[in-house]
């Protein structure tokens, strides 16, 4: 009987350990945290209300899109701003393929939850295959770069995921202008979060930084002006 309590002491650790474990990329499972919004929020004019529901919804999708960024990464397009032509900058990033998440694979755990915002946390079980997948584009010809976010205000939760979008397309640039002497007009390639971007309240914005494994596979110039 001693023993059993022991044991079942023992395993209750370890599993509260697994449960509320930080977020990151472990052997054969990756933790991941989402957040969402409840009660009123005021974006411009209008007011809008959240409910518990739509708080777990809001969430799951933003967990959802930086697994998949983590998992099977994304292809982009990037044109660079020039003041001498009037271009601006642009950045088309395209899901390699996205996770849906009723995955089986997924396990959802709330975390924390406060009168204005719920936190989630995802678990998800790596097969094989995407094990590899990861391994595999970390040993590739590439470099890893950071970038960071600080543009968008914290009242609309959809600006999250633009603020990880900025923060990837910082990440771009900033490597771009290590390696390109002469100021490139577009650039392709690929590239995979290395880990969750990690997006905190600072000053009523969202400052978000990514760190992203980077191959650029096509740099074109401008030929004449």
């Amino acid at each position: 009987m001693i023993l059993f309590k022991k044991y079942s002491i023992i395993f209750y650790i370890v599993l509260t350990t697994f449960i509320f474990a930080q977020d990151g990329v472990y052997e054969n499972h990756i933790v991941i945290y989402g957040e969402g919004p409840i009660g009123q929020v005021i974006t411009g004019f209008d007011v809008a209300t959240y409910s518990e529901q739509d708080a777990i919804r809001i969430a799951k999708t933003e967990i959802g899109e930086f697994l998949s960024g983590m998992i099977y990464g994304y292809t982009f397009e990037y044109q660079l701003d020039n003041p001498i032509t009037k271009r601006s900058k642009k950045i088309e990033l395209i899901n390699t393929l996205k996770i849906k998440i009723t995955d089986p694979n997924f396990t959802f755990r709330q975390a924390e939850k406060s009168d204005r915002s719920l936190r989630l946390q995802g678990i998800y079980r790596l097969r094989e295959d995407q094990i590899n997948l990861r391994s595999g584009f970390a040993s590739s010809t590439g470099v890893t770069t950071m970038g960071r976010s600080v543009s968008f205000q914290s009242n609309d939760y959809n600006n999250r995921l633009l603020s990880v979008k900025e923060a990837i397309e910082d990440a771009i640039q900033n490597q771009a202008r290590l390696d390109y002497k002469s100021r490139p007009e577009r650039l392709r390639g690929r590239l995979i979060l290395v880990d969750s971007p990690k997006i905190n309240l600072i000053s009523g914005s969202w400052n978000t930084t990514v760190k992203i494994h980077l191959i650029i596979s096509n740099v074109k110039y401008q030929e004449n002006y």
